[in-house]
């Protein structure tokens, strides 16, 4: 909590519940959740976008949805600021699925960017 408390426990309540107390369960749960988002949001949904648009305004759409979709109540700042840095995130493992187009390889950074902001937070 060293940098915005109001941030760091609006991401507590959002994660609430793919959290326990056995951290070994916990990252299985993310691993396996982070895997579902990206065979859907980049592996089905970005791929079949980038066929009918540009695939950066492809992987704009996709992580602006992937954004709201972890939209959690709050403070209007707060949230704002939380789905800024899940759309950049979102951006970024959308350009490792262009550049791969393999769900895996954008599976890897998405894992360790959610495990590091769990040990972050």
């Amino acid at each position: 909590e060293i940098f915005i408390p109001e941030f760091n426990n609006h991401l507590k309540d959002r994660i609430n519940f793919a959290t326990s107390t056995d951290l070994m369960r916990t990252i299985l749960t993310m691993a396996v959740l982070t895997l579902g988002e990206e065979i859907a949001w980049r592996g089905f949904f970005q791929k079949q976008t980038s066929k009918k648009i540009h695939y950066i305004l492809s992987i704009i759409v996709t992580s602006l949805l992937f954004a709201l979709g972890h939209y959690s109540a709050g403070s209007f700042i707060i949230v704002a600021y939380d789905l800024l840095f899940v759309f950049i995130d979102s951006s970024l493992f959308g350009l490792v699925f262009k550049e791969t187009d393999n769900a895996w390889c954008s599976w890897i950074p998405h894992f360790l960017a959610d495990v590091l902001a769990l040990f972050l937070i």
